[in-house]
Order: structure tokens, then C-alpha cells, then sequence
């Protein structure tokens, strides 16, 4: 299902049909890092914008042990940035961030993303020596 508007414009001759649809999906979601407490994700502007202007709406759950999806959510303000920092997370926890294109006529569908936050106090960078 889709939204749309349209406007009619004359120009002395003709009269022209303005289509304005939802913007489709952004592409490449990815994770740029984490760590216990916080996270970075990127992606690229949909194929379709379908308008001049597009936000992006961020959506993060926290994921019980038993995969069921807490009650709580989330939601960061919209951006248009094409990057978003996600702050104050708990450790080692599952989270899928979503993120949806929103144009004036609408919201896009989301995309997913699922991660695990790291265990605090641990480092991640680590190297073994063989002796």
C-alpha cells in the first residue's frame, strides 16, 4: 500500500498532473561500529525519493533473550543525515535498528538491522601471541 498526492497545474496551454509518491526503501543499511553502549549505522538514499526533500525516521528495539520484542521502543527524532549515532545502550544486548525515507507524502518502508552490543570491559581489539 502506497500514499500519494497530486497537484494539477495550468500553464496557459496544458494542464500537467504532479504524481508525488512514498519514497522507497533506503539502500545498504550497515553497521559502522559498536561497542557495549553505543552503536553507528549508515545507508544511502532510496532509488526512489519520489519528492525534492526526504527525512529518515530511526526506530530501535531491544530484543529479549527469548526473542520476543520488549513493549518499549526507542524512536530517535527524524534526520537527514544518512548516519546515525544510537546512544545509550545496554551491554551485550539485541537490537534491530529500522530505518524508513519520509517525504512529504509519507513514510517509505523500513529497512532492518539486527546487532548485538558488545560486553562491557572487554576489548574487542585484541591480539593473541603464539609463544
Amino acid at each position: 500500500m502506497f500514499s500519494c498526492c497530486y497537484c494539477l497545474i495550468y500553464n496557459g496551454k496544458h494542464m500537467i498532473l504532479i504524481l508525488v509518491l512514498d519514497p522507497s526503501s533506503v539502500n545498504f543499511l550497515n553497521m559502522l561500529d559498536r561497542t557495549a553502549n553505543t552503536a553507528s549505522v549508515e545507508w544511502q538514499d532510496p532509488c526512489y525519493m519520489n519528492d525534492n526533500s526526504v527525512n529518515y525516521s530511526i526506530k530501535l528495539t531491544n530484543k529479549t533473550s527469548s526473542d520476543r520484542e520488549n513493549t518499549s521502543f526507542e524512536t530517535y527524532d527524524e534526520t537527514t543525515n544518512l548516519k546515525s549515532e544510537l546512544t545509550r545502550l545496554l551491554p551485550f544486548r539485541n537490537y534491530t535498528v529500522q530505518v524508513a525515507p519520509v517525504n512529504s507524502v509519507g513514510k517509505g518502508p523500513y529497512q532492518e538491522l539486527s546487532f548485538q552490543t558488545h560486553i562491557s570491559g572487554i576489548s574487542h581489539n585484541c591480539y593473541i601471541k603464539a609463544a
